[in-house]
């Protein structure tokens, strides 16, 4: 008998240290799926600047071109409804939005290292990935009477 409550304390030992080994893959796993994500994102990205790099000369004539070229730059863009006091009573007044960059553009700086000699290198500031409007109002036309 004491052999047998030792085999189970060893299987039990055996398997906790599988279930820790096995949570440990699932984390590995995740995040390597996630630098995966990552790297597609930026090979998206090197393949608009590929395309835009060299000079950002938009043609306005092709909406084609224009949703092609906005999607190398915005990720996303959430629409906020934004609420305030009108004629005594709360109503929504307007939107805004927050853009999201594919990259911190938003106030990002070159600071040059000796402003009299550029050749001695720069800095890079980033930015931020995030901007955010003011409110942009509704326009309303007042009712002609009659």
């Amino acid at each position: 008998k004491s052999t047998g409550n030792r085999d189970k304390n060893v299987v039990q030992k055996i398997i906790s240290r599988m279930e820790t080994e096995l949570e440990n893959q699932h984390s590995v796993y995740h995040e390597i799926e996630s630098q995966i994500e990552n790297v597609e994102k930026d090979k998206q990205w090197l393949d608009w600047v590929s395309k835009y790099g060299e000079k950002l000369e938009l043609k306005t004539n092709s909406e084609k071109k224009q949703k092609e070229f906005l999607k190398g730059v915005v990720d996303k863009i959430t629409v906020h409804s934004d609420f305030g006091e009108y004629r005594n009573t709360i109503k929504q007044i307007g939107h805004k939005l927050e853009i999201h960059y594919h990259l911190k553009i938003i106030d990002d700086k070159l600071l040059y290292n000796d402003d009299t000699d550029k050749k001695l290198g720069y800095q890079v500031v980033e930015g931020q990935s995030i901007n955010r409007t003011e409110t942009h109002k509704f326009v309303t036309s007042r009712s002609k009477k009659k």
